[in-house]
């Protein structure tokens, strides 16, 4: 293994790989220098571990998988600074911060959400998109947009809580998995650029304000596939042209 305790940058004037190592970083690891070359840090059969008082900064160049298995595990702090939109194909271990100050950052490989601070700056955008399993309890400052897509699972015995103030968190293009709980206790929308799902036996517990739609009817909607919405006492359903929909199966909307 190789630790990083002071400060270490990925300078993007060439490409960097990580080859059967694992990379513990408790200083600071910066990856760019503001702006995007075009050249990332490639992993071969490697983990990025970032302790609890470490730091990683996105400033514009990514972390890529090249083979083999490989995962970034963040305990600590991420952050995407720079004038450049950054993905990231590693698959992805949370737990701690994340916070996108500028721009976008997105994550597109499996990842596992294990609760975690959300915070986007107005005008910012954090991606989860590709296959997501997700438990614990989810916090952060949602002043941008937090968006998940593609397929987002509960597992069994497991709950998922929203708690992300402000714009909380978005729905686009994605299906939700069961059998575990997803809990809103904040704000989520769904957005009408493309098709949701609740599938699988998700069980969806609204506690805070689900929004359906963004005021336009644009033909996209949510499906239901053997699964369940509870919309709790003290919760609120607003439709703004977006409706629930019979897909297959057996599923029950409680308000």
């Amino acid at each position: 293994s190789f630790e990083n305790k002071g400060l270490a940058l990925f300078s993007g004037e060439g490409y960097d790989y990580l080859s059967s190592v694992t990379f513990i970083n408790s200083g600071t690891l910066n990856f760019g220098q503001g702006s995007s070359s075009g050249y990332g840090l490639y992993f071969n059969t490697s983990t990025l571990r970032n302790e609890t008082a470490g730091i990683i900064e996105f400033k514009g160049n990514s972390a890529m998988q090249n083979s083999g298995v490989n995962t970034l595990r963040n305990l600590g702090t991420i952050k995407k600074t720079g004038d450049f939109e950054t993905n990231s194909n590693v698959s992805l271990d949370n737990t701690g911060l994340i916070s996108v100050e500028s721009n976008t950052l997105q994550f597109s490989a499996n990842k596992i959400l294990n609760g975690g601070v959300y915070n986007t700056q107005p005008g910012t955008t954090l991606k989860i998109s590709g296959t997501s399993t997700l438990q614990g309890n989810a916090t952060g400052n949602g002043l941008g947009s937090v968006i998940f897509s593609n397929s987002v699972s509960v597992p069994t015995g497991e709950t998922f809580t929203n708690s992300v103030s402000g714009n909380g968190i978005y729905f686009s293009a994605m299906t939700l998995n069961g059998p575990g709980q997803f809990i809103n206790n904040s704000m989520a929308k769904f957005k009408v650029d493309n098709y949701n799902y609740l599938s699988n036996q998700a069980d969806f517990l609204n506690n805070g304000e689900v929004i359906l739609g963004e005021g336009t009817d644009s033909g996209y909607n949510v499906y239901f596939s053997n699964s369940t919405f509870t919309n709790s006492e003290t919760g609120t359903l607003e439709s703004r042209g977006t409706s629930f929909l019979q897909n297959s199966g057996t599923n029950l909307f409680t308000n």
